[in-house]
Formats: C-alpha cells, structure tokens, sequence
C-alpha cells in the first residue's frame, strides 16, 4: 500500500505525495517528542518533512523510501542535538554571544592583534566565502539574513561558519592556514 503511494508520488501524483508526508509528519513527530522533547519537536519533524518533499525524487536510494526518510529524520535529530550541545557549552560558561564584552574597551595585546588581521586576510584571500559568512555574523546579521544574502541554506552556513572558526582559530593560535 505504501509503495503504491510512493510510486504514485514519483510520477506526480500531488493527492498521494500529500498523504505521504501527512503520515511521515505525524511518525515524525512522534518520534522526534521522543528524542528531543516537546519544544522543538515539530519544527524538527517539519524541516525532516521538508526535505523529504525536496530530495525523495533524486536521492531516495533503491533500499526504500522509509528507511531513508527516517534517516533524514535522524540527521535533523542529530544536528539539533548537537547544536544544543554547543549553546548549552555557551551557556554553562557564562558567555553568550549577544552579551560578550566589547573588545574596544579592554587593552588587547599589539601582536595578538596584528596576528589576527594577518589570519582574517589569509581567510579572505584564501576562503573569502567563509570570511564573509563570518564577517556578516559578527555584524549582527541573523541566519536567515546571511542565507538570502549569499543564497545558501542554513546548514551550509553553519557549516561555513564552523569551518572559518577553525581555520582562523588555528591561525591565531598556531600560525597555520
């Protein structure tokens, strides 16, 4: 019965597409409570849903439909936790982003300093998309800002924002690239 759906759907059949991501929706759902806890549950399910809708045409692999979306529905799971892992760090050690001091009114070591604008340049010469997604999030710009801007998706900016935090870490820290 579900295959039937499945393969109505990858013909264009919009009515079983629908059923199909109304039943993964409420599997999701449920499932994501389970993991995560109520508060963020359904926009996890939805974003899982979301994707399916987006992907299931060209990525769904021959192993079957289920197993995959409830795979994508694992990774968003994952991400989620592992992001709220990260604001919980931020939390714990008392220095959110929003209330970090000002660096202007503190002395800051001259070569400590001048190390940094030599690693920002190396990154913008050398990964200027990164410094970008950097520069715009130190700016104050927020995600879904950054994302129309520079027409990347979230996970995509996290991923970039990620990836410059370390390179320009490791620059400051031990001189590399």
């Amino acid at each position: 019965m579900f295959q039937q759906l499945i393969d109505k759907a990858l013909q264009g059949d919009r009515a079983a597409e629908n059923e199909i991501l109304t039943h993964l929706r409420v599997r999701f759902s449920y499932l994501a409570k389970r993991r995560i806890g109520e508060a963020d549950a359904e926009d996890i399910a939805q974003d899982a849903c979301i994707t399916v809708l987006e992907k299931y045409h060209t990525e769904m692999p021959p192993a079957g439909f289920e197993a995959w979306a409830y795979g994508v529905l694992r990774k968003k799971i994952g991400n989620y936790l592992q992001s709220r892992e990260v604001r919980r760090r931020v939390n714990v050690s008392g220095r959110e982003v929003a209330d970090s001091p000002d660096l202007s009114d503190r002395a800051v070591d001259p070569a400590l300093k001048m190390r940094l604008i030599r690693c920002l340049r190396d990154l913008v010469g050398s990964f200027p998309r990164y410094a970008r997604v950097l520069n715009l999030t130190h700016l104050g710009y927020k995600t879904t800002e950054i994302c129309t801007r520079m027409q990347i998706k979230p996970n995509n900016l996290y991923v970039m924002l990620n990836r410059g935090r370390h390179m320009l870490k490791d620059c400051v820290e031990k001189g590399k690239k």
